[in-house]
């Protein structure tokens, strides 16, 4: 059986081809076309033409092939024109192609990035495990008010939610939140903190062991709904900091003390009024009494000092308004309500001592 195809019929066949291939069928066809004419102009127009010249052939082969036809260079021979003519017919079906499969591409990129299906590529990140409609929302917005996590990047991890729920202001990855996929496309093993507040204490205790293993040195933060599940967390790790959206203390300080939730709140937040804030201390072998290094915050910094950790571990036990005697040894920490976050390197330390006693 013979199978004839009418000259009429090769541009809808071969469009109908170019559909159908792939991105790297697709730039074989185009380099194919380009050779091809690389090769006949030349032939046709003679060594002396402008087709000679690649540099020249290689424009006027993307103006004919994507027909915009400038004119500035043109076959003259019967030949050059019939190459021409192929060129035109067949090179604007496959860029015409190559433009759509492209849009495609970066329409696809898209969805899958609203929908959680991507590598990300993160490092020194924050990684949040759970969503919550409106919490998760908070919270975010709480992160985004402290001025050294305005531009951290933050990849949010749910199971629960077709899409991203804060495109503008988050990543996304979608899988399931203890598997080995989501601890692996959000880059956990490269993140610096770790926030799980999962559907309910038993989802929050296996996704804080699953992301503990993935990484020993983040500093992981818990949400738990009751208290004696921290035992639980704790057995994983003593150094997960766990937290309790209500706790048995802050209702008794409520009720004793009108408005003290209110204080607290205030102070635990990044939004409004002064926030409790951290610091380090670097170890350089200077000793000073709590009374000296308050008196320093305050007229200095504009901060008031209330708490201090007792020594260097990370477990080391806090010590809430100690006495005014109390030592305070570099290489722990402090904490202190202020209007802003400090860094350990915009302080003199060795001159806090001189400072206090010329004040």
């Amino acid at each position: 059986m013979i199978l004839v195809i009418w000259p009429g019929q090769l541009p809808r066949r071969f469009f109908r081809l170019v559909s159908k291939a792939d991105r790297l069928l697709i730039a074989a066809q185009v380099l194919i076309l380009y050779a091809a004419g690389a090769f006949l102009m030349p032939l046709f127009e003679g060594p002396e033409s402008v087709f000679a010249s690649l540099l020249d052939y290689s424009w006027w082969f993307i103006v004919t092939a994507t027909t915009v036809g400038y004119g500035d260079i043109s076959p003259t021979t019967v030949g050059g024109k019939s190459v021409a003519m192929i060129i035109m017919l067949l090179g604007i079906g496959v860029i015409a192609v190559a433009g759509v499969k492209l849009a495609d591409s970066i329409f696809d990129i898209g969805r899958n990035r609203m929908k959680g299906l991507n590598q990300l590529n993160e490092e020194n990140h924050l990684v949040i495990f759970g969503y919550t409609q409106g919490l998760t929302e908070e919270l975010v917005r709480e992160i985004r008010n402290d001025q050294t996590a305005k531009k951290m990047s933050i990849v949010l991890c749910s199971s629960r939610t077709e899409e991203n729920p804060l495109p503008k202001t988050v990543h996304f990855v979608k899988a399931e939140l203890s598997s080995h996929d989501v601890l692996q496309r959000a880059c956990v093993n490269r993140a610096s903190g770790i926030i799980v507040h999962g559907h309910d204490d038993n989802e929050s205790l296996v996704i804080a062991l699953a992301v503990r293993s993935a990484n020993s040195k983040a500093h992981i933060v818990v949400q738990l709904d009751k208290e004696e599940s921290e035992l639980h967390i704790k057995r994983i790790d003593p150094y997960i900091e766990c937290v309790t959206p209500l706790s048995i203390p802050l209702i008794v300080q409520a009720v004793q003390d009108r408005g003290a939730t209110l204080v607290i709140k205030a102070l635990l937040s990044n939004i409004t009024d002064d926030t409790i804030f951290r610091l380090d201390i670097p170890f350089n072998n200077q000793n000073w009494d709590f009374k000296t290094l308050q008196r320093f915050f305050k007229d200095q910094l504009e901060s008031t000092l209330i708490a201090v950790t007792t020594s260097s571990s990370p477990q080391a036990p806090i010590k809430v308004n100690p006495p005014s005697n109390f030592l305070v040894a570099s290489g722990t920490s402090v904490f202190y309500i202020g209007p802003r976050r400090l860094t350990p390197k915009a302080i003199k330390w060795e001159n806090i001592q001189a400072k206090v006693n010329i004040d």
